[in-house]
Order: C-alpha cells, then structure tokens, then sequence
C-alpha cells in the first residue's frame, strides 16, 4: 500500500522544515513495500532421503519501499523549485547516517507505527529541466514497522501473576526490555519472572549465602534482546543470574512474578505495516 499521507518526519525533524510535501509526480510515484517477509526453510538434503531434514525456518530480506516528495502547495504556485543549497540540505538531512533513525509518515492509519531505516538512496526527479521533487528509497533495519514505545507497570508484593498480551506480528519470540525496583529496602532477596506460557521458563535474580546480593542494589534494568544487564549502583548482576532471558510468545502470555517492588516492562512491538 503505498501512502496517502502529505507529511513526513525524518530523525525527528519534519519535512515541512524543508517547505516540503509528499506527492506524486508523472512516473514517480510512491512503491509498496513487502507486506510481510519471506520465509525460507532451514533444512538438509541427505543423498538418497526423498525429503530433507527440517530445522527451522528463518525470514529473509528486510522491508523497503520508495517514498516521493517535493516542493509544497504554495512553492509550487509560486514555481519556486529546489535550489543547488536546498537540494544539498535536504540530502545531508535524509543521507549518510551511520545508523538508522525513526521515519514517521503523517496520515491516519500510521499513527501507532513507525519505521526504523536508513535512505540508501535519493534520486532528483525534474520537470521543465527543474529539480521540484525526490525519490527516496528506504530501507529498514528488519521486515517489520514498530508499535511506538509502551511502558507496562505492575506493582508486586511477594507474588502476582499477571496476563500479558504481546502484539508482535512476530511468530516467534519478543525479547523485552525490563527493569525491577524495589519500592523500599533494596532487592537482597532477588526476584523472578517465569512465563507459564513458555514452558514455566524462569528468568531470576538470587544471591546466596556466600555470594548475597549487595544491599545497595535497588534497581535492576535488563536488556532482555542484547543480553545486557545493569542496576542502579554498577554491581555486575551477571553472578546472580540465571541467563535465562525472559521471552514472549506471540499473543497472550501468562507472568508469575516473585519479590516485592515495580517490575516495568518496556516494548516496541513489531508489526507488518508494508510500505
């Protein structure tokens, strides 16, 4: 589906900023991207075995789509095209980033998503010899557009359990980002997650009488995607781990959380948005 929107935001900075607008212009036109990925089979074929061995199935190819834009509504009536200095603005706002940044297109059925890319490729689109627009293909850091960010806050006193809903377009697992604090005292007596929905798999934090977990912890922030692990004083929390990271399935997810404090659970779902 390709947009309808007239706007866009690029690393957080408008395209009006730019006296610019989406449009379509003769042949440029915006591109649908894929709407969901391709997946491709993991598997091996042994000589003399009529079907392979299958492993596991893996996606390929990450979300791309083209996007047009030019001159607005009033540049155009008074035919003021884009100059040598706006065309070079434009493009070391759009280009040569080292990392991908937040593309939010303004339009009505994309405004809980956004897109995570970078430009790979901008291309000057002239009419009358005239440079009025640009093409811009986009390229994302994986097949999917994210929900914008959510916090979910429970507060816990010995245990709770809790239904998470996780609504990630993802048949496999979402790695969250989590933290854990404790409300007064500090956290020496550890705490836990276990997702009854994945098999009872328990992510815990427990000292032991040899090695207890220092009293000026109080906060515990885990990057549950990169494995990183910190807390409020710098304590390395890595020797009180289990290195069972906590996971969720798609959909409904049932939590028994242990310890008393505020466990915070911060997503960014991703979803199949297309282009």
């Amino acid at each position: 589906m390709a947009f309808w929107g007239n706007s866009f935001i690029f690393n957080d900075i408008p395209c009006e900023d730019f006296e610019l607008m989406i449009y379509n212009i003769d042949n440029n036109t915006q591109s649908a991207g894929k709407f969901a990925s391709n997946v491709e089979a993991v598997e091996d074929q042994i000589p003399g075995r009529w079907k392979p061995f299958f492993y596991n199935t893996k996606m390929t190819g990450k979300l791309s789509f083209s996007i047009v834009f030019g001159v607005n509504q009033e540049r155009i009536d008074e035919e003021k095209y884009l100059d040598r200095y706006e065309l070079e603005a434009i493009a070391s706002w759009l280009t040569g980033h080292n990392k991908y940044h937040w593309l939010e297109v303004q339009q009505e059925d994309l405004e809980y998503a956004r897109y995570k890319c970078i430009i790979t490729e901008l291309k000057q689109i002239e009419y009358g010899n005239l440079p009025w627009a640009l093409q811009a293909t986009v390229t994302c850091d994986s097949p999917y557009a994210y929900l914008y960010p959510q916090v979910f806050e429970y507060t816990v006193t010995n245990e709770e359990t809790i239904q998470f809903f996780n609504e990630s377009s993802h048949n496999g697992f979402y790695m969250p980002k989590i933290e854990f604090s404790v409300n007064s005292g500090n956290l020496s007596g550890g705490f836990s997650i276990t997702n009854l929905s994945d098999d009872g798999r328990k992510t815990e934090f427990k000292g032991t009488t040899q090695n207890p977990i220092p009293t000026s912890v109080t906060k515990v922030e885990v990057d549950n995607d990169t494995g990183i692990i910190t807390s409020n004083d710098g304590t390395n929390m890595y020797p009180y781990f289990n290195f069972k990271f906590l996971r969720l399935l798609r959909g409904n997810n049932s939590l028994k959380i242990t310890g008393s404090g505020t466990l915070k659970i911060f997503c960014e779902f991703p979803i199949n948005m297309g282009g």
